[in-house]
């Protein structure tokens, strides 16, 4: 006779189920026909296509939209109590548009099926549960505008000019080209309104209240000829917006326009994505949006999003969007004859977690950071 626990040994070894996968407790970059996947931890293949897991996050008091099967949705939601349970199914998430995940666990928790804050947590978790192509989390949940979350900072660099000077008032006269063959040279002389520049830095954090967020100035430097003075505040606060102003996008125009970008923000994340949709019809402009809770940046100021990166020790901002291998060129470093030595980790589940990858590769460089990496090479 054969007994139960041999029974169940058995299923377990023929199913795949149990500690026959191996599942690793790091990532992998691994190579693939056209880009490197990268497996995220507890996943043991690079060609798993579902999988369901329990969500770390707590259910709402509303309802959840119905789930009719996997084969008609990328996620499914379930909730058993207070729990909530995923299931993603990796070639319908793919079809998604860039930064869906975002806006799709925004309006679970506009209806209540989520607890309030814990979108962009489950977001990422959804995010961090299959393998996909290099940098495909990444788009899956941020839009091509700057989405601002809490980790960051904002820098803003902004002309001093001559007092009674419009704002959007030329700062750079006619430019003067010379040049022979396939060379060009171009000398491009400043306008007399220009006495200098401002940049400012923010601070991006949590609302008292647990809900949303806040952004705070740190201090502005304000260079003029070879003397900088820090002042606490800058001349202008673009980010000075309503009360209610919880959560905030950058949203940049493809079309030409007389701003440089528009900064808008509403009181829910759900709210703010109903936002971006109005702006992206047609010609975006403030007025669309009835002026409320928004502000057209004029184009002589650029605003940057940073990101926090530890970096052989110490932790530095780099740009938004940045990879490793543009982390490495700050730090004015070759990149490929270092990754013998690199060593990344990633976030995840709010912990650092290697990043294993082919030494022989530069795949790894082009890996997208969104903060928090630990990144070393000496």
């Amino acid at each position: 006779m054969i007994s139960a626990s041999f029974r169940l040994a058995l299923f377990l070894l023929v199913t795949g189920i149990g500690c026959s996968i191996h599942k690793t407790s790091t990532y992998r970059l691994i190579p693939a026909a056209v880009n490197p996947v990268l497996i995220p931890p507890g996943v043991a293949k690079p060609d798993v296509a579902q999988r369901t897991f329990n969500a770390n996050v707590a259910a709402g008091h509303g309802q959840c939209p119905s789930t009719p099967g996997l084969s008609e949705k990328p996620i499914t939601i379930q909730t058993n109590g207070k729990r909530i349970r995923v299931a993603v199914t990796r070639e319908l998430l793919l079809q998604q548009p860039i930064g869906w995940l975002n806006e799709w666990t925004a309006d679970l928790e506009s209806q209540g099926c989520i607890a309030p804050g814990t979108s962009p947590k489950l977001a990422e978790q959804i995010a961090e549960a299959l393998p996909l192509d290099i940098d495909q989390a990444f788009h899956l949940l941020h839009s091509n505008q700057i989405d601002i979350t809490a980790q960051m900072r904002i820098q803003v660099v902004s002309p001093i000019v001559r007092e009674g000077v419009a704002p959007n008032s030329p700062i750079v006269e006619s430019a003067e080209t010379s040049g022979k063959g396939n060379s060009i040279t171009v000398n491009i002389k400043s306008s007399a309104n220009l006495l200098g520049y401002e940049t400012a830095m923010y601070a991006v954090e949590p609302r008292a209240s647990g809900l949303g967020l806040r952004i705070v100035p740190l201090y502005a430097d304000r260079h003029i000829g070879a003397e900088t003075e820090r002042r606490p505040e800058p001349a202008t606060n673009y980010f000075q917006l309503s009360g209610d102003a919880a959560f905030y996008r950058v949203f940049y125009e493809a079309q030409q326009t007389e701003y440089a970008a528009i900064i808008i923000a509403a009181p829910t994340r759900a709210e703010l994505e109903r936002r971006t949709k109005i702006l992206a019809t047609g010609t975006a402009s403030c007025e669309k949006l009835s002026n409320q809770m928004c502000t057209a940046v004029p184009k002589q100021v650029a605003i940057n999003g940073l990101t926090p990166v530890t970096v052989n020790g110490a932790q530095t901002w780099v740009t938004w969007g940045t990879n490793i291998g543009g982390v490495m060129r700050e730090g004015q470093q070759r990149q490929t004859n270092l990754l013998a030595k690199l060593a990344v980790y990633k976030n995840y589940h709010d912990k650092p977690i290697k990043v294993e990858f082919d030494r022989a590769n530069p795949a790894i460089l082009n890996l997208t950071v969104s903060g928090g990496e630990v990144i070393s090479w000496k």
